[in-house]
């Protein structure tokens, strides 16, 4: 589900990629994993997957979306500076300066 969403996405189909991408996470949520390299795996697809929902919903300007996401996927992993930077952006864009101001300084 994530590389067809990975393929929509490269052919300009946002909302088509944004529905695997859910599917995928879905599809995720479904098992249960017990072995570290299992879970390692598990979890780097999600943040892959969330990533990935992230830059679709920005190009969708839906940017209280894109927030929304990268705020998740930074409790997860508080030092993510892509999705740091991310999040400054779509506050910035959300004119929450002082937000995107504080994730830039946590991204230097």
């Amino acid at each position: 589900m994530k590389e067809e969403g990975n393929l929509l996405f490269k052919k300009g189909h946002i909302i088509d990629s944004l529905e695997k991408y859910g599917y995928a996470g879905i599809i995720l949520g479904c098992f249960i994993f017990e072995e570290e390299e299992h879970l390692r795996k598990f979890y780097d697809l999600s943040i892959c997957i969330l990533l990935n929902s992230a830059v679709c919903f920005s190009r969708k300007i839906e940017y209280e979306q894109v927030g929304l996401i990268c705020s998740v996927i930074l409790e997860f992993d508080s030092n993510n500076v892509k999705d740091l930077y991310r999040r400054a952006m779509a506050a910035g864009e959300l004119c929450r300066g002082d937000f995107a101001f504080l994730d830039l300084l946590l991204a230097s």
